[in-house]
C-alpha cells in the first residue's frame, strides 16, 4: 500500500507540473518559488549561526506574505489552511472568479494530507477547465466549499466547464491521449475509498460539480 501510495503521489506530481495554466500563471509561480527558496536560505543561515530569533521573525514574515497573498480562509487545521491559500492564489492569478465557503472545525492532522490530496485534484482539474475558456465574454469561476456535515466533511468543487466530459459505462473518462485529466479522477477516486467516502461528478449547463463526503470524525470549534 506505501507503494501504491508513492507511485500516485508522484504520478499526482507529474500531472500538476505538466498542467498548461497559461504563460503568466507559469511566471508568477517560478517567481514565487524562487522567494521561497530564497527566504529559505536566509532562515537556515540564521539557524546555523544559531540566532533562533532572527529565524523565527523572518518565518513569520514568510507567513504573513503567504496569508496576505491568499484568500482568507480559517479553518482552524493549519495544513488545510496553508494548502488552500495557494490554491486560491493560483486560482487569482489565473483571471478566474472565486467564491469560497467554509466553517472552523477540527479533525485529526493524519487526515488533513488526503483532503489535501482530494481538493488538489479537484482545483487543478478545475483551473485547467477554465484555462481552456479563450472567449473573454465567458466569466471563468470556480467555487470552493469546504464543510463539516454531521461528523463528515463534505468537499464541494464548482467550476465553469465548456468542454463535455466523456462517460464510458457510466464513469467519466476523458479525451485526452495522455490521460491527464483522468489520473487527477482517479487519484480522488482511490483516497476517497480509503475511507469508504462517496464521490459525485456531474456536468450540467455548462458547470462541472464535485462532491465529496468523507465520514471524517470532526467537531465545529
Amino acid at each position: 500500500m506505501a507503494n501504491m501510495d508513492l507511485k500516485l503521489s508522484n504520478e499526482k506530481t507529474r500531472n500538476t507540473i505538466e498542467y498548461n495554466v497559461g504563460e503568466e500563471a507559469v511566471l508568477k509561480y517560478t517567481s514565487t518559488c524562487h522567494d521561497i527558496k530564497n527566504h529559505l536560505f536566509i532562515i537556515y543561515s540564521y539557524i546555523s549561526i544559531g540566532d533562533y530569533e532572527k529565524a523565527k521573525r523572518k518565518i513569520e514574515e514568510v507567513c504573513n506574505i503567504m496569508v496576505n497573498k491568499g484568500e482568507e480562509i480559517s479553518t482552524g487545521n493549519l495544513s488545510i489552511d496553508s494548502f488552500l491559500k495557494i490554491k486560491t492564489s493560483q486560482i487569482k492569478s489565473c483571471n478566474i472568479n472565486l467564491e469560497y465557503i467554509s466553517e472552523r472545525f477540527y479533525i485529526d492532522p493524519n487526515y488533513e494530507n488526503d483532503i489535501c490530496i482530494i481538493m488538489g485534484n479537484a482545483i487543478d482539474n478545475a483551473i485547467e477547465a477554465c484555462n481552456k475558456i479563450k472567449d473573454r465574454n465567458i466569466d471563468k469561476e470556480i467555487k470552493i466549499s469546504l464543510l463539516p456535515k454531521g461528523g463528515n466533511i463534505e468537499i464541494v468543487i464548482k467550476n465553469t466547464n465548456y468542454s463535455p466530459m466523456p462517460v464510458l459505462n457510466g464513469k467519466v473518462t476523458t479525451s485526452k491521449s495522455n490521460n491527464k485529466h483522468g489520473l487527477g479522477l482517479r487519484i480522488i477516486k482511490y483516497t476517497v475509498e480509503k475511507y469508504n467516502g462517496t464521490f459525485n461528478l456531474r456536468q450540467r449547463d455548462n458547470k462541472v460539480c464535485l462532491k465529496v463526503l468523507l465520514p471524517f470524525k470532526c467537531d465545529k470549534f
